[in-house]
């Protein structure tokens, strides 16, 4: 994988874990080292790529030695660690509005989260995922998530409160009672993903303390670093996109894969800063098509329609139609005249 072209993550995670093993006695590799001492919270001036976080949690986890690595890390986490995002959740009215404040700007922290709430009768299982490209060694990462959002839970909650169950996706190799005496409650070890399953009734159970100023400032702090990242995004799909356009490349999965994310995930993040996929390949296409035209407006529409991934004449010249309300000839004659005057 091309870290380059992954999801991208807030070092946090790594100015955290470096102090950890700093203050544990772990030896730590000359990489991670860089970012001991660093800001401890959220919120830095640069990014790193999500799946060299995840994979550096995985190999810390491993060269340690120490199988309960993990939960121990987790455990000492500062809560407010993840800055503005762990603040605004604060200071939500109840769990329900937690988990859609939670889902909209945990990119901000880590763009390869990709978590899920699947609602019953009785039960809601909060389900912890990552995107595919950074699943293969997310096991830990996805572990310590577990035990970070439980903490969370008890934070707003009550430090009595308990999960109904736990679903583990991976054969613990750990102490399995430091789980259990952590989350009071069934765990299923090995299990086909991570879920914290509660009680539905308890997503709209008022919490204390919540205050709505606070919630506005923080809400509209992160909705501007969403569209600060969002616009980097675009940035990066209009590249892909323009160079995979004549070879018919550039597809919603082709690109996301290549961004390290699956289209689903790429659809919802272009979704939250008000565009889409389908918007971004037109405006590709649009600046192709004049940029050709423009250099030489006696260049035949065939010609144009390989250039942006057509096949057929028909389709090229509806495209120019609704994008330029002009079919290929005159379209050509208007450019020649423009080109002319200038």
């Amino acid at each position: 994988m091309n870290h380059a072209m992954s999801a991208m993550a807030d070092p946090v995670a790594l100015f955290n874990l470096a102090d950890f093993m700093a203050s544990r006695g772990y030896k730590m590799s000359k990489e991670l080292a860089r970012y001991a001492g660093r800001p401890a919270q959220a919120d830095s001036d640069f990014l790193v790529s999500a799946q060299m976080v995840i994979e550096t949690l995985d190999e810390c986890v491993r060269s340690s030695g120490d199988p309960d690595f993990m939960f121990a890390f987790a455990l000492w986490l500062d809560l407010k660690a993840f800055g503005p995002v762990t603040l605004l959740w604060e200071q939500c009215p109840d769990l329900k509005h937690g988990g859609i404040v939670g889902d909209r700007f945990i990119q901000t922290v880590n763009a390869a989260v990709s978590n899920s709430c699947e609602l019953f009768e009785d039960e809601a299982h909060l389900v912890h995922d990552v995107i595919p490209s950074c699943r293969k060694r997310a096991d830990q990462f996805l572990l310590g998530e577990c035990v970070f959002v439980v903490r969370l839970m008890r934070m707003v909650m009550g430090e009595s409160w308990s999960p109904l169950r736990v679903e583990i996706g991976f054969p613990y190799l750990g102490n399995p009672r430091l789980l259990e005496s952590f989350f009071r409650c069934p765990i299923t070890f090995n299990a086909e993903r991570f879920v914290i399953i509660q009680a539905r009734s308890e997503l709209e159970q008022p919490l204390n303390g919540s205050d709505p100023a606070l919630r506005l400032f923080f809400e509209n702090y992160l909705e501007r670093k969403l569209a600060t990242l969002s616009l980097r995004l675009e940035w990066q799909i209009e590249r892909i996109v323009a160079a995979n356009l004549e070879d018919g490349r550039a597809t919603l999965d082709n690109v996301a894969g290549l961004l390290g994310m699956s289209g689903r995930t790429l659809q919802r993040r272009l979704a939250a800063s008000g565009s889409s996929f389908t918007k971004m390949l037109n405006s590709v296409r649009r600046r192709v098509a004049l940029a050709y035209l423009e250099e030489n407006p006696d260049r035949r529409i065939t010609d144009l329609g390989y250039r942006l991934g057509y096949s057929d004449i028909s389709t090229v010249s509806r495209f120019l139609s609704t994008n330029f309300d002009a079919k290929g000839r005159d379209l050509r004659l208007r450019l020649k005249r423009e080109t002319g005057a200038a």
